[in-house]
């Protein structure tokens, strides 16, 4: 939904991203997920998708990664054929 003001200065969403490019204001942020959880673990903004933002995301992902040791342990069945 667009903001009150900017409906009044007949601003539609095509025409704000449009400002926000000419003028240098677009941001793109760069997110890197968990694939068990789905939580963003990783992240890194910039004014582009290039290659070293998601690089600096990775690195924070690694940085502040949690390891989870509950997810290793082995689960031994009994041999129902004994």
């Amino acid at each position: 939904m667009l903001n009150e003001e900017l409906t009044e200065l007949q601003v539609g969403r095509d025409k704000l991203f449009d400002i926000l490019r000419a003028n240098h204001l677009l941001i793109k942020p760069n997110l890197i997920t968990d694939v068990y959880s789905k939580k963003i673990v990783g992240y890194n903004v910039s004014n582009n998708l290039s290659t070293e933002g998601s690089i600096q995301a990775l690195k924070l992902a690694i940085k502040t990664r949690v390891y989870d040791r509950s997810i290793w342990k082995n689960f031994r069945a009994k041999n129902s054929f004994n």
